[in-house]
């Protein structure tokens, strides 16, 4: 529940028991179907899908967009290939290839996967202080247990 969040209050054998108030009242299927007007002809299933797999490639290039990626069309890819991988490989940057402004692929740059998670993080953490010795803290469990 965030702020704002209307509530209800109901009186239970255990207490006083807060719930949220719904934001839209209950409706039954038979309530919302045909709510939606649509002129044309009737789609079929696999035409149905084929436009939500259209729209998620969208919105998902949208969200590619936002996080700093570059598109770029084929012919554009082709005639500058070299230069494009060359500027990855020093930059990092990604690129999104698109034909018919449809994203068909992505040039992103070559990292090679560890052979092993032992020591991945060598040379990225810092050791403060001494690990081994315990604290002069008491903790809850300890005074609850009574040591």
């Amino acid at each position: 529940m965030g702020a704002g969040t209307r509530l209800v209050v109901e009186n239970s054998p255990e207490g006083v028991l807060l719930k949220a108030v719904p934001h839209f009242s209950e409706t039954r299927p038979e309530q919302v179907f045909g709510c939606l007007s649509y002129e044309g002809e009737a789609k079929s299933v696999a035409e149905m899908e084929a436009g939500v797999m259209a729209e998620a490639r969208r919105r998902q290039m949208d969200i590619d967009m936002a996080n700093g990626e570059s598109m770029i069309k084929a012919s554009e890819f082709k005639a500058n290939c070299l230069k494009l991988m060359d500027e990855v490989a020093e930059t990092g940057k990604e690129y999104v290839i698109s034909k018919n402004n449809r994203p068909v692929a992505r040039l992103v740059p070559y990292r090679t996967k560890p052979k092993s998670l032992f020591g991945i993080d060598k040379d990225k953490l810092e050791i403060l202080g001494d690990v081994i010795e315990p604290l002069d803290v008491e903790w809850e469990f300890d005074s609850i247990r009574g040591s």
